[in-house]
């Protein structure tokens, strides 16, 4: 019973976090405009009118390689959501159990490859994007994030590599961190376009003030050995464990308002190189851009507490000592039971009164290719960048998107391999001022294993062409007819 509870809460905690997806496809879109910043600052210049307005954008994606349905989708979900059956695949496998064909069956990933899960869920407040000439943008953007992440958890956890795993046997343990922390950002934008003779060159910046509420870690900072003990105890030596917390939401249960703990300032820089087209309508032949994501740290310092244990004792962490005690309400007696095991002394982990914590930094390559004035075909790739000590990670992409684009009418399938571990096929959509999508379309419509899902959907304005000339500006992209290159007869 005890394992199956563990198993379930594991993959509960990676469901009920939610995870907005990178939406490169959508990013790369030539009327994205405000939002194609937060891939890279430099877009903003290619954008064809002359203001942009987000109202809000919202997205959520769901993934991980530790457990999955064995066969499920969002409708069956949606069908069931009245009266859902859960059964657990080891009980079945076991014969615990007999098999519901009316039930889900939560299974785990065989294998002893590495473990990561991955949340982040990310709304677009109003955001405005104004064109000050050929050359210039500014802009403003709000948004709110919450992130979870812990890219590199041990195959030896799997649970068919763990749960069999012989008592009083130990094994190596690597290097393990996680963090989960939200803010608020507000930050202002610019961009600059340079002309030259076959095409520009455009530069941007975004510049962010960070408001952190609530964030916690831990950091295993060295491997060390651990053995699995009877009642769900273990054992350990020569461990390193730093961890911290904020406090404001487990002081104010039943009664939490949200409560800034830390500042902080972040900053993304992008530059990007557009080739003009010498044949047909095309807008452009091809663009290339580079783009550093998300550098910068929050500093929480109000209701902030860090923590760190060292020993190269054998040390047991005995599950008993912890019954009755729970993780939201006894927070703190559950740290001094803790440090009490591996320190001796009930209050010695606490080293200050504050910590920092670093954005889910990451560098990204795109490129987008014009095959006629309506067809383009786009990739990019956003690699993480491990920075600071303490920080939530970025997941890794690499995105191949074919798409159709005009005015007031976009469409695009999405191909992405998320974390260099799956395939997905998506479907990306934009009415007007409307985008929907999605990069993971099996999961709404096909009943397979299911690990994760996403969607998002974005609402904006942007100037629009009436009868009597126009409001706002002009209503779309001034498509460079072919260029035709002067060649000089000697």
């Amino acid at each position: 019973m005890t394992r199956r509870i563990l198993a379930a809460l594991l993959f509960i905690s990676f469901w009920t976090l939610l995870n907005a997806q990178q939406n490169i496809e959508w990013r790369s879109d030539t009327y994205a405009g405000i939002n194609s910043i937060y891939l890279n600052p430099s877009f903003s210049s290619q954008y064809p009118l002359k203001w942009d307005l987000n109202l809000v954008g919202i997205g959520f994606l769901l993934d991980n390689n530790y457990a999955y349905f064995r066969a499920a989708s969002n409708l069956d979900f949606i069908k069931r959501r009245n009266n859902l059956d859960f059964q657990f695949a080891p009980d079945l496998d076991e014969g615990i159990i007999q098999p519901d064909p009316n039930a889900l069956v939560l299974d785990f990933f065989k294998g002893d490859k590495g473990r990561y899960a991955m949340t982040n869920q990310r709304i677009e407040g109003p955001s405005f994007l104004f064109q000050i000439n050929e050359e210039n943008s500014v802009g403003f953007f709000t948004g709110f994030r919450n992130m979870f992440s812990t890219q590199n958890v041990p195959g030896a956890f799997s649970y068919y590599t763990y749960d069999p795993f012989p008592l009083y046997t130990a094994f190596e343990v690597d290097k393990l961190d996680g963090a989960i922390m939200n803010w608020a950002e507000y930050g202002l934008h610019y961009s600059h376009k340079t002309a030259f003779a076959d095409g520009n060159l455009s530069l941007g910046i975004n510049l962010k003030l960070l408001k952190g509420y609530e964030a916690a870690y831990f950091n295993i900072e060295q491997g060390f050995n651990y053995t699995k003990l009877p009642n769900d105890s273990i054992q350990g030596d020569q461990a390193a464990i730093a961890f911290g917390l904020t406090r404001s939401a487990l002081d104010q249960q039943g009664n939490y308002r949200p409560t800034a703990n830390g500042t902080g300032f972040g900053m993304s820089l992008g530059m990007n190189y557009t080739a003009d087209a010498y044949d047909g309508d095309k807008p452009y032949q091809y663009r290339i851009g580079f783009s550093l994501l998300d550098f910068g740290a929050i500093g929480f310092s109000q209701n902030a507490e860090s923590h760190y244990m060292s020993t190269n004792n054998l040390v047991d962490v005995t599950s008993r000592d912890y019954r009755g005690l729970n993780a939201q309400e006894d927070m703190d007696e559950m740290i001094k039971v803790f440090s009490y095991q591996v320190l001796g002394d009930s209050t010695a982990s606490k080293i200050d009164d504050k910590f920092s914590v670093w954005l889910p930094g990451a560098l990204s390559l795109q490129a987008d290719y014009a095959i006629t004035s309506y067809l383009f075909a786009s990739a990019a790739i956003i690699q993480r960048l491990p920075v600071g000590a303490v920080k939530v990670r970025r997941d890794n992409y690499v995105n191949l998107t074919p798409r159709f684009e005009s005015r007031w009418f976009g469409a695009g399938i999405p191909v992405s391999l998320y974390n260099y571990d799956k395939v997905k096929i998506g479907a990306t959509l934009r009415l007007g001022y409307l985008i929907i999508g999605t990069e993971n379309l099996r999961s709404w419509i096909t009943k397979a294993p299911y690990s994760g899902t996403d969607f998002y959907v974005a609402l904006k304005v942007n100037p629009f062409n009436l009868a009597w000339g126009g409001f706002g500006g002009n209503s779309g992209p001034k498509r460079k007819r072919g260029k035709v290159k002067c060649y000089d007869f000697n």
